[in-house]
Parts: structure tokens; sequence; C-alpha cells
């Protein structure tokens, strides 16, 4: 332990960071020397044109970056997103180092799943992908909830919806995607509320019903 926590202050954490490091179960840099952690962070630097530091700040806040060849997080990343944005792509990992280890063509293929339902094509899906990486965190199931809470709002209005509606529907869940999509209530665990309905108990309504509902119709 002590000559981990050695290893990490050589390459510049700190003395609390490197304990936190050296305490870990999967080691960031499983197999790797004092000078082979070094050159990895030197060349990951440059690779993201940023400091060593925010690349060691990556890794406090997620381990698993350590253990990734970014050359090719990068390369991958690019072949979804397209060249013209290699630039966003890496200010994405930067801003939300799990980002960096996602399969982005699943990433992208479901969220284009949501983003159909509001009227987006794919290439403004993705763009909001790497505007707000985080995004790309929520499970299938989390989308598949948010469509169904997005649905309900839209069946509750008293007139066609219009492309307006869509996009106010999707830009307000960009400003609130920390919102549930689940009821809430006794029983209940992330269930959607189409299936809260069939089940005949009482529920609370999703919070992310409630900002769809005031999108759709603003007092």
């Amino acid at each position: 332990m002590e000559a981990l926590e050695l290893r990490y202050k050589e390459v510049g954490f700190s003395p609390s960071e490197s304990k936190r490091l050296a305490s870990l179960e999967k080691q960031p840099f499983s197999g790797k020397t004092g000078p082979q952690m070094k050159d990895w962070l030197t060349k990951t630097a440059r690779l993201y044109s940023c400091t060593e530091n925010e690349i060691r700040n990556s890794i406090l806040t997620h381990p698993q970056f350590a253990g990734l060849d970014h050359s090719r997080v990068v390369s991958q990343a690019v072949d979804v997103y397209g060249k013209e944005n290699e630039e966003r792509v890496k200010k994405a990992v930067l801003s939300f180092p799990p980002f960096a280890g996602y399969d982005h063509s699943r990433v992208v293929r479901e969220k284009s799943r949501l983003g159909r339902l509001l009227g987006l094509k794919k290439e403004k899906v993705m763009g909001y992908l790497l505007e707000k990486p985080v995004l790309a965190s929520y499970s299938a199931k989390h989308n598949l909830a948010t469509i169904n809470a997005a649905r309900t709002a839209l069946s509750e209005m008293n007139r066609q919806p219009t492309d307006s509606d869509f996009q106010s529907l999707f830009d307000v869940y960009l400003r609130n995607y920390a919102s549930t999509p689940y009821v809430g209530g006794e029983g209940f665990s992330r269930t959607r509320i189409n299936q809260a309905r069939k089940s005949g108990r009482r529920f609370e309504d999703p919070k992310m019903l409630g900002v769809f509902r005031k999108a759709l119709n603003p007092r």
C-alpha cells in the first residue's frame, strides 16, 4: 500500500489522493511502473490538449479512465460522431470522464429513439450528447421511462402537438435531465407510468412528467 501511495505521489497526486487511489481494489494504473504512469499522463494530456492536472482530476472522478487507450477512445468516438466533431468529443470526455468508456454506436442508437419521438434527427441527438455527455450514462430502461412520460404529456394535450411542442420537450429535458422519469410511491421501483397505471395502485407521477406538462402548458 505504501509503495503504491508513493508511486501516485511521484506522478503528481496529493497525499490524500494517493492514499485514496492506492486503496482501490482495482488499480487505475494496474501493471504500470512509475515512469510508465508519468509517460501515460503526458501523452494523454497531449492528446486532449489539456494539462496533466486535468487528466489526474479525470482519474480521481473515474479511476477506470487510467486503464484506457485514449488514442483508441477518441478514434472510435470520432467514427461515430464525425471527424468534424473531434474537438467536441475530447471536450465531452474531459467534462464527463465516464464518456470515454461507452460504446458510442449503442449510445447514439438508444438516444436516437428518444430523439425520434421528439422530432429530432440523429445528427441533432449526437450534438446534444456532445454538449451534455452525462446523458449517455442513462440506461435503456431510463430512456423508455422518459419516452413514456413524454408520450403521456403529449396525450393529455387538447390539441394536435406541433414541431414546436416536440422541440420544447427536448429542450426542457436537457435542462432537467436529473428529474426522475419513474413513478413514486410504496412498492414501486423504477416503474414507468404506464406500468403503474395498469397496477391499480396509488402512485406519484414522475417528476419528469410534471416538467413535460409544464413545458407544454405554460401558465
